[in-house]
């Protein structure tokens, strides 16, 4: 793809913001609707993270200088994820209402991004990776949704049904 830029394209993408995701979405959401089994699940995150290196690779080596990488969303809070794994079980939940089990993938998910981050930060010490940490952004909310207002939460497609209700 080098060929199609010229030293103009190079000075636009150097003085750019490329946000690099949310990626992963679609990767782990029809598995998702397959399984259960949190084993099967985390067989994906190397492959997810790897796309989102390289994409980013592929974008610094085009002349990008400032990359923001966000962070998964803490789904376990996902009023259809809520809904489609909806359990009995108390001990399953934690006290914002979420699956404890599905945060943890998404949690395990932003780990390893990071550590991926951080290699590439030293791989390309002259380029600007910031991560968004999406994932403990909305655990605010969830955690302390009176600190924000309700009306406010209920903008949020992510709030637990739960919680709205409260």
């Amino acid at each position: 793809m080098q060929f199609f830029f010229n030293s103009n394209c190079k000075k636009v993408m150097g003085s750019s913001l490329f946000v690099v995701g949310e990626i992963g979405g679609n990767d782990y959401g029809y598995p998702l609707s397959e399984t259960t089994a949190l084993a099967d699940l985390f067989t994906y995150i190397p492959q997810v993270v790897s796309v989102i290196t390289s994409a980013i690779r592929e974008l610094v080596d085009l002349g990008a200088v400032t990359l923001m990488v966000p962070g998964s969303l803490p789904l376990g809070c996902n009023p259809v994820y809520l809904t489609r794994f909806a359990t009995i079980d108390a001990e399953e939940y934690d006290q914002a209402g979420c699956l404890k089990w599905l945060n943890m993938f998404y949690g395990y998910h932003n780990e390893l991004l990071q550590i991926e981050l951080n290699r590439l930060r030293v791989l390309y010490p002259l380029t600007n990776i910031i991560y968004a940490d999406y994932f403990n952004a909305a655990m605010q909310f969830y955690n302390s949704p009176q600190q924000f207002g309700k009306s406010i939460l209920l903008a949020f497609y992510f709030i637990p049904t739960s919680m709205a209700c409260k």
